[in-house]
């Protein structure tokens, strides 16, 4: 009760906190899940949640939010707050994914647009995605575009500088790239206008002098300037390139140059000879590719065409020894193919090398080859592997390679040497296989030594052939028949050492290995000789009354009962007479049960060693003969415990209760009475607990001194398991005249300290809280001004009698009375209460009760106040209270 009192403060205190996580962990503790109270909480912090999520959708923290609002639908699925806070929460996920989706995809425009030179294009989209919105894309792209029209300005400004220089190609190649880099700018426009008409004739002067690459030059300048093509210098000069490059591509073609004649290809641009040109550089690529693939014939047919093209004595020669070549060529693959068809592979070999050294890459020379070698190497790769199978004795696999290879002729030599060894290994493994049948008919190999020789001539077999079929077989009954043996001898030891349960599991297993056997038989004798000794042990078992070893040996001779015609009827006697027995216990053990309920032990155990000697391994009748053993042992410990409580000695006799284990329901009436009477005749003397409904336990200590220390001392009134002195610290009361009741407490055997500093006494007024050696923190209260007694709370999760808050009551007197009700000036605040309680002494000592109304003790009414007997349940309306004598351990 009172840990569940605790658990329920915690989670107020952290549900004010606004922790609400902690508090909603403390009110699903188990402990406190299920009560009124925490589930009154429960709705408050889910209420709570609630709210925070409103405040962080506020500010803009939406995953926040999110995870507060469902972990209240997780409790509250209809919760209508929680349901409204999830809807705007999608909303605003959503709108901004759209405006941020959107600016992304303007933004992913523009690039592509700086990168086309559309500058105007690109301002236009970042413009619009401006009205989205700021982002550190948007800052990104902007100052592409301006880094853009920057360069394009610096650009202009150079091709002015150069032009004023009289650096005109300078200056038209600055011109050039500032039109790459905006093609739609107007400025770019003029400034290349105004140059054309300036700077024209000029430029077409410069551009000649640069000799050799004037050409290329006015070509580049022409693409991306097509204004100048209006200049008529500069057009005079085009058709003057123009020419002189025709006159260099026929040059590079007559001389077998193809990468010469790739290049002026590439300057003709658009001259109108150009197409005709590249045709015939494409004939030219033509012929040096068949060359380098090894086909002469169409490089030959290639330079033919050429050679009448271009009327060049040069490519006509060339033509012709090509057309030799592939004519070669041909004839000594032909005679490759004659050698390998007559078997002469080395001959073939040689042709077609003499092939390749003609025209290195002729793909088909070069793939017969491949082939003719490829075949050489599997047919040495198939020996050896055949070579390494006979080695291992994988003889049906050695012969399936080597077969086909065992051709007539000295080709087929080798692999029919090969096949001889195979047959006669073969021939030695068929006959030690029929040496081993007939020995293990024979009656010495009946036993374990002439089976394990037969399992080593197999095993020298296995190494001829390791893939006789037959052999295999052999080898797999002699091992289960080896295993069968051992499993007779290990049941045979388990037979006279009472382990049925090997037993019957060693039967079974030796009725499913007869199928392994060279014979099914072979095992038999042994086995039978084995199932009547069971049988046998089974009979004696029953008698005994071991009846579930003997159903145990029953089902194991199943599996056997079908070889010998009285095992059958045996078995079936074993069988009733184990139902008997059993059926017989079970009875007893229920009138047994019976009698323990009455309250008859004596009778219970009578019947229970009946029912041991019809069937003491039964699991009902085992089970019954234990809870009637415990039920004698705790009647045992509750004699004892009377016999204490008789001579006075009332710690013995809580001792002696202590060791009950679970009260067994026969005695649980007598339990109850000893420890009512117990409590009653020790009395309210001494310290004692006093346990509230809704408001916990309390150990109550009575005195005007009190003295703290360790447990193990065992000689302070307050014994805590902590690192405390035995007596460490003493609290003192004392009266005088003019300034009334002084509560004190004085260092005696241990430290003592107040705001971490250490003194020797500390007077105690009001609320003080102290420290007791290096780890025991107190906090002492006087709640009431109606009462001289106090509460001392213990901190830091060390109790004593199993709770960690203490009542120290002014003895004799009402001016020393315990205060319970609903104020916070009560000793105990229990909420509700519609009376308050009084607990004090009166001036003989005795613990009395008092009530301004009316309530009843053990179900007996009174009013006013009332003397108080140990143990007895007070009850004032909804509460109820009792008092137990606490003794130190």
């Amino acid at each position: 009760m009172f840990d569940r009192f605790v658990r329920l403060a915690q989670a107020r205190r952290a549900l004010r906190a606004g922790h609400y996580e902690e508090a909603l962990r403390l009110v699903d503790d188990p402990l406190v899940a299920g009560q009124r109270r925490a589930e009154e909480l429960r709705v408050e912090i889910l209420a709570g949640f609630a709210a925070r999520a409103k405040r962080r959708i506020d500010a803009g923290a939406l995953s926040a939010a999110r995870v507060d609002v469902e972990k209240v639908l997780a409790r509250q699925p209809d919760d209508e707050l929680a349901l409204d806070l999830r809807t705007r929460l999608k909303d605003q996920v959503a709108t901004g994914d759209d405006r941020r989706g959107s600016q992304i995809a303007l933004l992913r425009d523009a690039r592509r647009a700086i990168d086309a030179a559309d500058l105007d294009a690109a301002a236009a989209l970042c413009r619009s995605a401006a009205a989205l919105g700021a982002s550190p894309d948007l800052d990104r792209v902007t100052g592409l575009l301006s880094a853009a029209r920057q360069r394009v300005a610096d650009l202009l400004g150079e091709a002015d500088v150069a032009a004023r220089d009289g650096r005109l190609v300078d200056a038209a190649d600055a011109l050039a790239r500032a039109r790459t880099l905006d093609r739609g700018d107007a400025a770019v426009d003029t400034a290349v206008r105004r140059f054309v008409r300036e700077h024209g004739a000029a430029l077409a002067r410069a551009v000649k002098g640069l000799g050799a690459g004037s050409g290329p030059t006015l070509a580049r300048l022409h693409e991306r300037l097509p204004e100048l093509s209006g200049d008529p210098a500069i057009e005079s000069l085009g058709r003057a390139c123009a020419a002189t490059r025709q006159e260099r591509v026929l040059h590079a073609l007559a001389a077998d140059e193809l990468e010469t004649a790739r290049v002026a290809c590439r300057e003709l641009g658009g001259d109108p000879e150009g197409d005709r040109l590249r045709e015939l550089c494409a004939l030219l690529e033509r012929a040096h590719t068949a060359l380098e693939r090894g086909d002469p014939a169409v490089a030959a047919a290639a330079y033919a065409e050429l050679a009448e093209a271009t009327s060049a004595p040069t490519l006509a020669a060339r033509a012709r020894t090509v057309a030799e070549l592939a004519a070669a060529s041909d004839a000594g693959l032909e005679r490759a193919r004659a050698h390998a068809h007559e078997g002469r592979l080395a001959d073939a070999r040689d042709s077609l090398v003499q092939v390749l050294s003609l025209c290195d890459g002729h793909e088909r020379a070069r793939a017969e080859l491949d082939a003719l070698d490829r075949g050489v190497l599997d047919r040495e790769k198939r020996l050896s592997d055949a070579r390494a199978l006979v080695r291992d004795g994988k003889l049906q696999e050695a012969g399936g390679l080597v077969v086909a290879l065992a051709v007539p002729g000295q080709e087929g030599e080798e692999p029919r040497l090969l096949m001889r060894e195979i047959r006669q290994r073969r021939e030695t493994a068929d006959a030690g296989v029929r040496q081993v049948a007939v020995r293990m008919h024979d009656r010495r190999s009946g036993g374990r030594e002439g089976l394990e020789q037969c399992a080593r001539k197999v095993a020298e077999l296995q190494k001829v052939q390791a893939d006789h079929v037959e052999l295999l077989r052999m080898r797999d009954a002699i091992a289960a028949e080896l295993r069968g043996l051992a499993l007779c001898e290990r049941i045979r030891g388990a037979l006279d050492a009472g382990q049925f349960a090997e037993v019957e599991d060693g039967l079974v297993a030796l009725a499913a290995l007869r199928g392994e056997l060279l014979g099914p038989d072979r095992l038999d004798a042994r086995a039978l000789e084995l199932v009547d000794d069971a049988l046998a042990t089974a009979e004696r078992a029953v008698s005994s009354g071991q009846v579930s070893r003997a159903e145990r040996l029953e089902r194991a001779i199943a599996s056997w009962e079908a070889l010998a015609p009285g095992l059958a009827r045996r078995r079936e006697a074993i069988r009733s007479a184990v139902e008997s027995a059993a059926s017989r216990a079970r009875a007893l053990v229920e009138q047994a049960a019976s009698a323990l309920s009455a309250d008859e032990l004596a009778r219970a155990e009578e019947l229970r060693d009946a029912a041991l000697a019809l069937a003491s391994d039964d699991p009902a009748v085992m089970r019954a003969a234990a809870d009637i053993a415990r039920v004698r042992r705790e009647d045992d410990r509750l004699a004892a415990a009377a016999r204490h409580a008789d001579a006075k000695d009332f710690g013995a006799a809580h001792r002696e209760l202590g060791r009950l284990g679970p009260t067994p329901a026969p005695l649980r009436t007598r339990v109850f009475d000893l420890k009512r009477a117990i409590a009653k005749a020790q009395g309210l003397d001494g310290a004692f607990l006093l346990r509230i409904d809704e408001g916990g336990e309390f150990l109550v200590v009575r005195g005007e001194s009190l003295t703290i220390g360790n447990l193990r001392d065992g000689s302070a009134d307050l014994p805590l398991l902590a690192n405390l002195a035995g007596r460490h610290a003493r609290l003192r009361r004392s009266m005088s005249f003019h300034g009334g009741q002084q509560d004190t407490i004085v260092a005696e055997g241990g430290e003592l300290f107040r705001d971490g500093k250490r003194v020797a006494d500390l007077r105690l007024q009001g609320r003080v809280r102290f420290r007791l050696g290096p780890t025991v923190e107190m906090e002492y209260r006087m709640p009431s001004s109606r009462s001289l007694s106090a509460n001392l709370s213990i901190l830091g999760g060390f109790v004593v009698a199993g709770t960690d808050r203490v009542i120290w009551m002014k003895d004799r007197g009402r001016d020393g009375r315990i205060l319970i009700g609903p104020g916070r000036d009560a000793h105990v605040v229990v909420a509700g209460l519609q009376q308050e309680i009084e607990v004090f002494a009166d001036r003989d000592g005795r613990i009395r009760v008092a009530v301004p109304g009316s309530a009843t003790m053990d179900g007996r009414p009174f009013t006013g106040d009332h003397p108080v007997a140990a143990g007895a349940s007070i009850a004032v309306g909804d509460v109820s209270l009792v008092m137990v004598p606490w003794q130190r351990a």
